[in-house]
């Protein structure tokens, strides 16, 4: 776990020392994971570098590095059976990825832009716990990969800094040996960014 977050370090590092304009993107907001009525909403998180690496008309493509927390509590209940009464189980399951954005991103004025695109997400752990519990390691239990389909919204503001959301949802299953099962990942973050290079799409039309 340790190597794959220093390596996480070093590629960004390496990116935010190229070239390229670079944007930092950092935001919080709901995780979840939907295909189950047990699972329930959670604080998640991501944290990104994603330099643009390619002009076109009002638009341009990003490729970006970064981490993310996604996954959810759930709340399990039910009967025993044979007058044993119900029971009711709570706990919270932790997925820690490595993200890798692919956006397109369209600017619709000279400081609003749209964005969509997919990313491909490396599981670096899987942690779960009951209420009250320690944490378990679960990642054997886990698919390795998975893709998720992204859209956004980022106003640009005059100083570097953007504000916007974005939403991200897992198209594979996240378990092994599901039987049918599809849980998939869920994130709405509400998001702050900060442009490290003043070259931008809407100067460069002005230029």
């Amino acid at each position: 776990m340790k190597k794959q977050f220093f390596l996480l370090l070093f590629m960004l590092a390496g990116i935010s020392f190229s070239g390229a304009a670079q944007n930092i993107i950092g935001g919080a907001g709901l995780r979840t994971i939907v295909g189950n009525e047990s699972w329930k909403t959670a604080i998640g998180a991501h944290l990104s570098c994603e330099p643009k690496i390619h002009h076109v008309g009002k638009g341009g493509f990003t490729a970006g590095i970064g981490a993310t927390l996604q996954g959810a509590k759930w709340d399990e209940g039910g009967d025993i059976g044979q007058g044993e009464g119900n029971y009711n189980i709570k706990g919270v399951t932790n997925l820690y990825y490595l993200i890798i954005p692919l956006l397109y991103q369209h600017y619709l004025t000279s400081s609003l832009y749209a964005e969509g695109g997919l990313q491909p997400m490396l599981l670096l752990a899987a942690r779960e716990k009951l209420d009250g519990g320690k944490f378990y390691n679960v990642k054997e239990y886990m698919n390795a990969f998975n893709l998720a389909l992204i859209a956004g919204m980022v106003y640009r503001l005059q100083n570097g800094l953007g504000v916007g959301a974005r939403f991200s949802y897992g198209m594979l299953g996240l378990y092994k040996n599901t039987d049918g099962k599809t849980d998939r990942t869920l994130l709405l973050t509400a998001m702050l960014s900060y442009q490290l290079s003043s070259l931008n799409l809407c100067r460069k039309e002005k230029k």
